[in-house]
C-alpha cells in the first residue's frame, strides 16, 4: 500500500548561523525534481512499452505512473506560483 503523507516532514535543524531558505527558493527545488524526474522517466517508460515480454498490466501501471510524474511537475509548478518571486 502507498504511503499518503498528511503533513510536510520537520525540518533537519538548522547549522549554527545558517537561515531557512525561503519557501520560493524551496518550491524551485522542487520544480526542478519534479520535471526531471518526468523526463528521466522517458526513455525507461518507452523501453517498458517495447519489451517483447511486457504484460497488459505493466502497460497499465506505466502510464499511470508516467501520469503521476506529469502530475507532480504541474503540482510544484503551482507550489511555485503561490510561494511567490524567489527573492
Amino acid at each position: 500500500m502507498p504511503t499518503l503523507f498528511t503533513d510536510l516532514p520537520e525540518p533537519w535543524p538548522l547549522q549554527p548561523g545558517e537561515h531557512p531558505c525561503p519557501a520560493a527558493e524551496a518550491a524551485a527545488a522542487l520544480v526542478e525534481i519534479a520535471a526531471a524526474a518526468s523526463d528521466d522517466a522517458e526513455a525507461p517508460f518507452a523501453q517498458l512499452g517495447a519489451a517483447f515480454d511486457v504484460t497488459p498490466e505493466a502497460i497499465v501501471l506505466g502510464v499511470m505512473l508516467r501520469n503521476q510524474l506529469a502530475q507532480a511537475a504541474a503540482t510544484a509548478d503551482q507550489l511555485a506560483a503561490a510561494t511567490g518571486p524567489q527573492g
